[in-house]
């Protein structure tokens, strides 16, 4: 163990600010002098174990004795010191707090006078007054419009001009009531840009029951006018039948001011400020919300798509994000070739850079700088050369996030979800619109590479990135306490050792700490040992390290699990950095935490962990559209609400179907305490500070979608209405109404009202949820061959015994064996006999750290929309081919897997005499619905009148509308017959290099093909064939025990 004065100089000896070293110096000397246990011991007087108690008084000395009087932060600078001591001089120090740096709350009383909430407050008891001497139901519909607003205003906190002029033009529409409370979704305007934000209106009871009893008259237009304009006329007639009120408003403007000022004093500032639209925040997505209430929608849609022009000039971003980026040596490198004049000469040190085998570095990062080699050297999205300025900001800027996210995966192998989840995490804490937008155009260009060399899916495909001025697509979204914990019982129960003994812990632990603590993706997969710190207030470090990149300056932070994990879940992360520790002990082979050294994983990367975690939050909630980013969505959400519910109290029943999510709830005082420490702290900044953003606007516009249920939680007026009041705006008879708020209080009552006005409220009711696994009594050939399919996926990306999962997939093991020679059969074949490392199909590679003895190889996916619906219709389709002509479809597939074009999707035939085979295969297309005009038939005979496409007509029985177009070869060196015929199916719409559907057919007969041996029967389609394929109807495999590989 190294001696604490050799640390001490090994510490001043680091490149110190001369301020902060001036600090260090000052604070070793009072470590020196002090008389506290603590500081012996760091000062090396006392050779004693740091116990947890030591920290607290120690911290509270230094305070008292160097930082009262002085804003440096003597604090801040112990913590490095500790951090630095455990770190280099193998200690294991409990770690001092760091006092979150927050900004103070804005005074409300500096914009709104007191006199204007009093003002708003006497309006509204006139209102309550007015309401119990007329009959709402008859009212005229201009007076209700108007009383309807004012109630909304004054009860219900709907204080923004834009939120009252949406509610004025959604009159015509139906309240929604869900576990008897009733909502309206507006979709709010931004900046003149319609529908960019969501809110939920929750309305009071008066307002509801107003809102019910509505009478408009036909065709009159609401709404259709500026919100002063259309709304002043309805509130100025109230005012003026409404008897005795003091101090009118004298125009709208007025109105609203008053209005606002009586909604700060009556909530919190944070809620204010959320109700007067003072920043942006987004409610749940309206199938979630149903969702949390037992209400499953048949569809999950996978995010919104908003699409709006930009009508405001950008800001340029300031210089601070540039200073700020984490570079290292190989990024170093890049910056300076970037920073050249000559495009030729930076192009060739690029090109010596990503030939340079010194640098261990991540595929992401080597992506970067062939994306800058792409710019260099090939014309833009918009079809222009750029700038070697403007590409060195597209790959400073958005590259570095992009390298941060993505970490060591292969962002060219992505499918559209992941896509859409890495660009909308790379867009989320953009700090102003006018970044935002810089990084919106860096994301189309890479996009624009990534398309033109791997043909991945069109950015239109994946999602809009809109202008920067404009709000951007935020997926408002998330998990319960109750789905969290039913999840992790699905974890432990999926058998997910029979991939790697570890991996259940491994996979349950990055849930954990996505849900609990708010990590992004690559934050928990690249943790490592050292960066856990389980003495005292235990605490997690998200910091960045060689090999691994934040995602911005603000994501450097400490998460203090101490307050966020429970103690089962402190238990089993303890357990496993333990487990971690002895193992490194035994044998040093990685630092990382999430590693299986055995298996050779020394960081176990994202393709082994997302999808199992994506599949089982799935299965859990019903919603397809749940990816791991939405876990940092629920902890921004849930932490927000809690913090505040602990400071102002829970007045109501949120998730009266989530039982143990409004248990917990109950529970935001102790858990306020632990985090806060007593100390003030405002909601928002703290979680900010958590999540790691520069401020709570950047939380509030993508993360936090719980202010509306903290409104409806803390907002004393909805509950403050007396029986008279009530009873006299629902319309009932008197009696009846006081007798159902005596029986069943207001939720009897307005039961009553909205059974009276069942045309203008859509009352909900819990739905069956719906099944991620659903199996049929008798399996489809689609099931079966996607069973197929699983299995051979898990083969190619696991060390699952072939035994073991065919027993788990209800598998025969012979079934199994002939599906892997198949695989190595078609994996083998070559579209040249002399040139034996092109292969005729288009088989996934077995990766060096992946690979087994048994390893089997893969045809790569179909990753677009378009080519994974055209392969989902293909499955329906032969299934009815199957049932009437199995034949054919074998003798076609066994024929085009050794006959198939290598670069299209033609088919060749050779021999005019002998055309059986292509009138087989037009046969079979024609089967599959595919019309002859939509074929392509095309000859490499260059002469005019080829004598052999009129033999091929005649022996085809093909019309004079059935073309053979003349293809002169693409290469005279290739050896193409004059004779031969191709076929193909003719994808007008899919581009050279983005052939999408073609690919969907290509993948399509390729897996009939692998599947041949066990579906083909030897005679006839007998159950000798089940039995082969099937090892017994009793293992069949069980939902949600082997998650897709």
């Amino acid at each position: 163990m190294i001696p604490m004065d050799s640390i001490w100089e090994d510490f001043l000896a680091l490149e110190l600010e001369p301020g902060a070293r001036q600090v260090a110096e000052e604070l070793r000397a009072f470590l020196l002098r002090s008389e506290l246990g603590g500081a012996e011991i760091l000062s090396g007087r006392s050779e004693k174990v740091f116990e947890a108690g030591l920290m607290w008084p120690l911290e509270k000395g230094i305070h008292e004795t160097l930082g009262r009087s002085s804003d440096v932060r003597f604090g801040k600078l112990l913590r490095a010191f500790v951090e630095f001591a455990n770190r280099v001089g193998e200690r294991d120090f409990p770690l001092p707090a760091v006092p979150i740096l927050l900004e103070p709350h804005r005074s409300v009383f500096q914009s709104f006078h007191p006199v204007e909430a009093e003002r708003a407050e006497r309006w509204r008891l006139s209102l309550i007054d007015w309401i119990e001497t007329v009959s709402v139901s008859d009212l005229k519909p201009h007076l209700g419009v108007g009383a309807l607003i004012v109630s909304a205003a004054l009860n219900s906190g709907l204080v923004d001009s834009g939120a009252l002029h949406k509610l004025l033009q959604s009159i015509p529409e139906k309240l929604t009531v869900l576990a008897g409370r009733a909502y309206l979704d507006l979709e709010l305007p931004w900046r003149g840009s319609e529908s960019l934000e969501r809110r939920r209106w929750f309305p009071d009871p008066v307002s509801e029951m107003i809102f019910l009893q509505l009478k408009l008259e036909e065709n009159e237009p609401l709404g259709h006018k500026t919100p002063a304009k259309a709304l002043w006329p309805f509130l100025r007639l109230w005012f003026k039948r409404c008897k005795g009120v003091e101090n009118l408003p004298k125009n709208f403007s007025d109105f609203m001011i008053a209005s606002r000022a009586l909604t700060y004093h009556e909530l919190p500032v944070n809620i204010g400020t959320y109700m007067a639209r003072e920043h942006v925040s987004h409610s749940l997505r309206p199938e979630v919300w149903q969702r949390l209430h037992g209400v499953y929608s048949t569809a999950s849609p996978t995010g919104d798509n908003i699409e709006r022009q930009c009508d405001e000039q950008t800001t340029s971003e300031t210089g601070a994000f540039q200073e700020a980026v984490e570079t290292f040596e190989w990024a170093q490198a890049l910056w300076e070739i970037l920073k050249g004049s000559d495009r030729e000469l930076v192009a060739q040190k690029l090109r010596n850079l990503l030939e340079d085998g010194q640098h261990v570095i991540s595929r992401s990062e080597r992506m970067l700088a062939a994306w800058a080699l792409h710019m260099c050297t090939k014309p833009a999205a918009s079809g222009k050369r750029l700038a070697l300025s403007t590409i060195r900001q597209y790959v400073r800027q958005t590259g570095t996030r992009l390298s941060a996210l993505a970490g060591d995966g292969d962002i060219s192998n992505y499918d559209i979800a992941q896509f859409e989840e890495l660009y909308t995490e790379v867009l989320a804490d953009a700090q102003s619109p006018g970044f935002r937008n810089q990084l919106s155009v860096g994301l189309r260009e890479f996009h624009h590479f990534l398309t033109h060399n791997y043909g991945v899916p069109k950015l239109s495909e994946v999602m809009n990135l809109g202008g920067g001025s404009i709000l951007h697509p935020v997926d408002a979204n998330l998990i319960t306490l109750d789905d969290y914990q039913e999840i992790r019982r699905r974890i432990r129960d999926a058998e997910l050792e029979l991939i790697a003994p570890d991996l259940p812990t491994i996979v349950e632990l990055i849930f954990v700490l996505g849900f609990r603590c708010g990590l992004r993706r690559m934050e928990a997969l690249m943790l490592r040992i050292e960066d856990i710190h389980l003495m005292g207030r235990s605490a997690i470090i998200v910091r960045r390290y060689a090999g691994h990149r934040l995602k911005t300056a603000n994501a450097k932070r400490q998460i203090p699990i101490y307050a966020l994990l429970d103690a089962d879940e402190r238990s089993l992360l303890e357990a496993w950095m333990e487990y971690r520790r002895s193992e490194e002990q035994e044998r040093p082979s990685t630092s990382a935490l999430f590693a299986v050294p055995s298996r050779g994983w020394v960081q176990v990367r994202q393709e082994k962990v997302m999808p199992i975690l994506h599949q089982l939050m799935r299965e859990v909630t019903g919603d397809q559209s749940l990816r791991y980013h939405h876990l940092r969505h629920s902890f921004a959400s849930w932490t927000f609400l809690r913090l505040i519910l602990a400071h102002h109290g829970k007045r109501t029943t949120l998730f009266p179907d989530q039982p143990i999510t409004d248990e917990w709830l109950d529970q935001s005082s102790e858990f306020a305490e632990q985090l806060l420490k007593a100390r003030h702290r405002p909601d928002l900044y703290a979680v900010a500070r958590l999540l790691g953003h520069s401020g709570p606007d950047m939380s509030l516009e993508h993360y936090v979608h719980t202010m509306d249920l903290a409104g409806l939680a803390l907002d004393e007026r909805r509950n403050m209405f007396e029986d008279k009041t009530l009873a006299a705006a629902s319309g009932v008879p008197i009696s009846s109404a006081y007798r159902l708020l005596r029986k069943a209080g207001i939720q009897g009552l307005l039961g009553r009202v909205r059974n009276s006005y069942r045309h203008r409220a859509n009352v909900l009711r819990p739905t069956e949820k719906p099944s991620a696994k659903a199996e049929p009594e008798h399996q489809r050939f689609r099931d079966r061959l996607m069973l197929i399919e699983k299995y051979l996926k898990f083969r190619h990306r696991t060390s699952i015994e072939q035994d073991v999962l065919a027993e788990r997939l209800g598998l025969s093991v012979e079934a199994c064996q002939l599906l892997e020679e198949r695989s190595t059969y078609l994996a083998g074949l070559r579209s040249n006999a002399l040139r034996t490392q092109t292969s005729r199909h288009r088989f996934s590679k077995i990766e060096e750290n992946e690979g087994r003895g048994d390893s089997i190889r893969l045809h790569t996916e179909p990753r677009t929309r378009s080519s994974k619906a055209f392969f989902d219709s293909l499955l329906d389709r032969v299934e009815a081919l199957l049932h009437d002509n199995s034949d054919l479809v074998w003798e076609v597939v066994e024929y085009y897997i050794h006959n198939q074009w290598k670069t299209a999707t033609s088919l060749i035939f050779r021999d005019p005499q002998k055309p059986e085979m292509a009138k087989k295969y037009l046969q079979f297309l024609e089967s599959l619905g595919f019309p002859r005009r939509s074929l392509s038939l095309t000859n490499r005979d260059a002469r005019d009148r080829s004598p052999y496409r009129a033999l091929w007509k005649k022996q085809l029985g093909l019309t004079y509308r059935d073309t053979i177009k003349i293809r002169a070869p693409a290469n005279k060196h290739r050896k193409v017959e004059a004779r031969w015929l191709f076929i193909g199916l003719d994808f007008v719409n899919d581009s050279e290099r983005d052939q999408s559907r073609s690919f969907g057919f290509r993948y399509f007969m390729v897996m009939l093909a692998m599947a041949a041996p066990v579906f083909r029967p030897e005679q006839t389609v007998g159950d000798a064939h089940e039995q082969l394929m099937w090892a017994s109807s009793d293992k069949s495999s069980e939902p949600g025990v082997v998650p897709a590989a």
